[in-house]
């Protein structure tokens, strides 16, 4: 039997995310920057989710698990796809999605890097807890890459380039905005780099996700 607890505490995650999700669509539905960022929290939201089930299902079957960590993937990388976004819309505006040739490239890298991560990610179970580690000591650089590293780059990426255009505004209602997205980001990617320095200690990790999406709450309000 998984941790039922931490099943618990990631559907709170869930729960959390959508509502800032919905609470940010109704706060102008016509701005595209919102859109967008509603499309991040729900795949924030369906990642967490998958990730919820494997200990809420309290199943040991590796194929499960590994089913549903598969479909998380998915939905993590979609949120730091249209986090890259986000972020090329508030520096070009809406050109950025009205662009075909964007949602494309967008879309290919997406696949790719599912494509490219997947098949090096593998969970083992210790104790009541679940560890996804690249199953391949010679490629598993390769996953580790596509799963960890690039998604981690886009979203310092997202984070600086918010940073950049606080700079070179004068407006101080959006200073304060893109500073508390920046640093909701921040936090986000520390939990990130705390699960993959640490995957046997979780929950240090989800109190920094659960400030991040606190502080993307905050930018929105």
């Amino acid at each position: 039997m998984l941790d039922l607890l931490y099943g618990v505490v990631l559907l709170f995650e869930v729960v959390l995310a959508m509502i800032i999700g919905i609470f940010i669509i109704r706060r102008d539905r016509s701005q595209t920057l919102n859109q967008v960022f509603l499309l991040v929290m729900v795949s924030f939201s369906g990642y967490l989710f998958f990730e919820s089930i494997i200990y809420l299902l309290g199943t040991e079957d590796l194929s499960v698990v590994n089913l549903f960590r598969d479909i998380s993937v998915f939905f993590s990388t979609a949120a730091v796809v249209f986090l890259v976004f986000s972020a090329l819309i508030v520096q070009y505006g809406d050109v950025v999605v009205q662009r075909k040739i964007n949602l494309v490239i967008g879309f290919i890298a997406l696949v790719f890097l599912v494509i490219i991560g997947i098949p090096f990610d593998s969970g083992r179970i210790i104790d009541n807890y679940v560890i996804f580690e690249q199953v391949d000591p010679q490629f598993g650089i390769i996953g580790k890459t596509a799963l960890l590293f690039i998604p981690i780059i886009g979203i310092f990426f997202s984070m600086f380039q918010y940073l950049r255009i606080r700079h070179s505004s004068s407006d101080p209602v959006l200073r304060q905005k893109l500073l508390r997205l920046a640093i909701g980001l921040l936090l986000i990617t520390i939990g990130i780099g705390y699960f993959a320095l640490f995957p046997e200690f979780r929950y240090p990790g989800h109190i920094s996700y659960i400030a991040g999406l606190l502080s993307l709450f905050w930018a929105f309000k």
